[in-house]
């Protein structure tokens, strides 16, 4: 079998075969954090309902990335944060560290998707932040399982101190495309 093949048929697999790549890995992105949050007094109806509302919006916000070329990383910080913010102030139940999980992976998962899936892609890729879990937290942050766990990040100021120190310790490489690397050494 092909290489070609073998790769996309796992994007199939992992994704979905209907061809809304953006859309299916938002959805795989949410499902990699929403085992940490919690029900409150939302039913199942409404969480799916805002589910859906802040998938629609990632869309649509993330997509500009897809089309426009960021001066810079602080612009693209920024960006991210308004975006984060913009979740948040739709969807109070999430904390920073969940709205993190979501935006970032789904850009992690668009990037791996690549250019034939999800042309211009790579537009802005080395301005992504990384994925921050309990894996990342322990090997690169040195923190204790016993720490205050990513998932209950409520303060942005606090979930851009890993970006920035992560930029700090690998400052010669890409943060996403380092992150990765790094991920599969600690899986392996």
């Amino acid at each position: 079998m092909k290489q070609d093949l073998k790769f996309q048929t796992l994007i199939h697999l992992y994704f979905g075969n209907d061809g809304n790549h953006k859309r299916n890995a938002i959805l795989r992105a949410y499902r990699d954090f929403n085992r940490t949050l919690e029900l409150g007094n939302e039913s199942k109806i409404i969480r799916e309902k805002k589910k859906n509302e802040i998938a629609n919006l990632l869309e649509i916000e993330l997509s500009k990335l897809l089309l426009k070329r960021f001066e810079n990383q602080a612009a693209f910080d920024s960006f991210h944060k308004e975006l984060s913010i913009q979740i948040r102030n739709k969807w109070k139940l999430l904390s920073f560290g969940q709205i993190q999980k979501w935006i970032n992976m789904t850009l992690k998962y668009w990037l791996i998707i690549g250019e034939c899936g999800i042309p211009g892609i790579e537009k802005n890729y080395e301005y992504f932040h990384i994925p921050i879990d309990r894996i990342i937290k322990e090997r690169i942050f040195k923190e204790h399982k016993h720490k205050s766990p990513w998932s209950k990040i409520t303060d942005y100021k606090v979930y851009f101190k890993y970006q920035e120190e992560f930029r700090k310790s690998y400052s010669s490489e890409i943060p996403i495309i380092f992150e990765s690397e790094i991920f599969i050494k600690i899986k392996q």
